[in-house]
């Protein structure tokens, strides 16, 4: 610290009373404050003959910041954040994967035959048909319908800054080609909320504490996105030599690593939005 700043922050310290210098001493928030500064502190209230208080070693603030922001984030109530559950998603694709195993050979029977027997001659193969096509589309919309809703929630915790609408991150991707571009963006845009929900946390817990909880904002959006890629390719290279019994059963397993990938970022949302709790809790003990 150069001189002439020196006396310009002491100059500012002598402005407070000792009730408040020993507040941010006590804190020690070295975020806000430096060395030198509370060194400063240190000088006034010995010379005002006021009692110093004692302050913790670096390490153990930081330990007890970080109990308290994680006893926060464990015992926040989760009806409070309204987020699509992912374990419906799971079961879609247990039931699909269960009814193709008699859907999907039916269905090559009708294409060697090529005619639609009636539901008198093969009633339980025909309902299974009906029940794998129903579960099929129900879990799609289930997918889209928990995308949207993540995306509700983002734009809540950013008070409509969040560039994307839930009605686009859903339906951009039935966009030809552009999709796979869309799958990058909008999930590495909610880490990126995450990411900064983090940094606004750095006045209260520290940027150690920060530095260590903040994500990639690339990794899970490259890990989804060649998921998607190697899905289409295996489907189009199956279905190329007219294997396309072995493409479905092929499309029905990507969909459960599909969820648990909708898992992740559903974790990423519902972090989001307890960090953001958090911030405004700090704020109004102020």
């Amino acid at each position: 610290m150069n001189e002439q700043l020196g006396k310009q922050t002491r100059k500012n310290l002598e402005r407070k009373t000792s009730v408040e210098l020993k507040q941010i001493y006590k804190q020690h928030n070295e975020d806000v404050w430096s060395e030198e500064a509370f060194k400063v502190i240190h000088e006034i209230l010995v010379s005002r003959r006021e009692i110093v208080p004692h302050i913790e070693s670096h390490h153990k603030r930081e330990h007890k910041k970080e109990m308290k922001l994680t006893k926060f984030i464990k015992d926040f109530p989760k009806k409070d954040v309204h987020l699509p559950k992912v374990w419906p998603g799971y079961l879609f694709a247990l039931v699909i994967f269960f009814l193709s195993i008699q859907a999907v050979p039916f269905i090559d029977v009708v294409i060697k035959n090529g005619k639609f027997p009636s539901f008198a001659e093969v009633p339980i193969a025909i309902l299974l048909l009906a029940l794998f096509i129903v579960f099929s589309i129900i879990s799609v919309f289930y997918w889209f319908q928990s995308v949207y809703r993540f995306h509700l929630v983002l734009k809540q915790i950013t008070n409509d800054a969040y560039p994307i609408s839930p009605w686009q991150a859903a339906l951009f991707h039935f966009i030809p080609v552009f999709w796979y571009y869309w799958i990058f963006k909008w999930t590495k845009g909610i880490t990126v909320v995450l990411n900064d929900k983090w940094i606004a946390l750095v006045p209260y817990v520290g940027r150690d504490i920060v530095e260590r909880k903040k994500r990639n904002k690339y990794f899970i959006s490259i890990v989804f996105l060649l998921a998607v890629i190697l899905e289409t390719w295996i489907a189009f290279n199956l279905l190329f030599v007219n294997a396309w019994q072995e493409a479905i059963i092929a499309a029905i397993l990507f969909m459960f690593l599909f969820y648990g990938i909708l898992h992740v970022i559903k974790v990423r949302v519902k972090r989001a939005y307890i960090l953001n709790s958090w911030q405004k809790n700090q704020v109004s003990q102020l």
